[in-house]
């Protein structure tokens, strides 16, 4: 496993950290990078401790998990153009980078102890055997020993991912990941400095068709996972922003179309004020639709799927899909008046909610497939 590079962050870690590395290098994994993120002067002895045998980078102020990850990341692909935020250790760098020079497949685990180090060498061999694909180490979080936050926060989020992004995992919040060398060019283009970063990740994965594969772990929280920096308020609201951004555009790009339909209907009233009441308005609505379905096309592309090329392809997928669609909302409200006893109206609603949510899938998958 010298091929192995593992990549810890730690904001003010305790001892136990020094015994989690040196059990690593004794199991084979002895190419470690430790990120001190901005830790108080008492917790920064750890990282002295550890700078003979590990390679130590340190932030000046806590900037967050994923700016750690991201750098360290940055450090594994491309040595030779290395950045070192503030590198303590008794080794010369170019002994460090040389050896990291070698690596194939980098792991990330957390430092407060939820992972066993016979965790992290399987999850390392996964990700030497698959090659390619993001490998992560997945907790069973109906175990008993799980916090209730902890359980209800990742059945919620593994539920809303499925959802959204189309990719059914068992754990979304897992700190233990493995990653080839060669996919972290991809990954390093993720949003976030903090947590959200880590579920970025996963959407990157999801969008680009990147295989993960899910390694069954020891499910482990010390002290009731109380040596967490999560905050809970903060960095929660920073993860579902993550989560429905893409949904979040592509509601944004309806409402935003809708307008552009609302004002260039009014426009062409003026433009064609000298013809018939008749044909002022349907002349008005043609060409406000067409211009803001061409908008809407535009923006779904371009902007919420971000869609290169094959303009060609995409509309017709596009504009067949609005066609499916105008014919099931019709179809829908008419059999499901007849059934439920309520205006029709309301039953368009319900109706074309239901069909908007389809419509994002068919496009996030289909449509807009990049």
């Amino acid at each position: 496993m010298h091929n192995t590079v593992v990549i810890i962050p730690a904001l003010d870690p305790d001892a136990r950290l020094t015994e989690y590395c040196d059990s690593l290098i004794q199991s084979g994994l002895d190419t470690i990078i430790l990120i001190d993120d901005g830790s108080d002067d008492e917790h920064k002895k750890i990282f002295t401790q550890l700078s003979d045998r590990c390679m130590v980078l340190h932030h000046p102020h806590n900037l967050g998990k994923g700016r750690a990850l991201k750098n360290a990341f940055a450090l594994v692909n491309d040595p030779s153009e290395a950045n070192c935020p503030s590198y303590e250790g008794s080794r010369d760098i170019k002994e460090w980078l040389d050896k990291i020079s070698k690596a194939t497949c980098v792991v990330t685990a957390d430092s407060d102890g939820q992972h066993s180090v016979k965790d992290v060498i399987q999850v390392a061999l996964k990700t030497d055997e698959t090659k390619n694909a993001l490998v992560l180490g997945a907790r069973d979080f109906d175990s008993d020993n799980v916090p209730f936050k902890s359980k209800k926060g990742n059945k919620i989020t593994r539920n809303l991912f499925k959802i959204l992004h189309g990719l059914k995992l068992t754990d979304t919040q897992t700190g233990l990941r493995g990653i080839p060398v060669s996919l972290l060019d991809v990954f390093m283009e993720g949003k976030g400095e903090r947590f959200e970063y880590e579920l970025d990740m996963l959407v990157i994965a999801a969008r680009e068709h990147i295989p993960v594969v899910e390694v069954p772990i020891e499910t482990i929280y010390e002290d009731n996972n109380g040596g967490t920096h999560f905050r809970a308020v903060a960095d929660s609201i920073s993860v579902y922003k993550i989560l429905f951004g893409t949904f979040i555009k592509f509601l944004l790009s309806s409402l935003s179309s809708f307008v552009v339909d609302i004002i260039v209907f009014r426009i062409m009233l003026a433009v064609f004020g000298d013809l018939g009441e008749e044909l002022k308005i349907t002349l008005s609505t043609v060409t406000a639709r067409v211009i803001s379905s061409v908008y809407n096309f535009l923006m779904n592309k371009n902007v919420v799927f971000l869609k290169e090329g094959d303009i060609g392809r995409s509309a017709v997928g596009y504009y067949t899909l609005c066609g499916l669609q105008m014919l099931a909302s019709a179809g829908l409200v008419i059999v499901l008046h007849s059934i439920i006893p309520i205006p029709e109206t309301y039953v368009k609603i319900l109706v074309d909610s239901m069909l908007f949510v389809i419509s994002y899938q068919i496009q996030k998958r289909i449509v807009f497939k990049r």
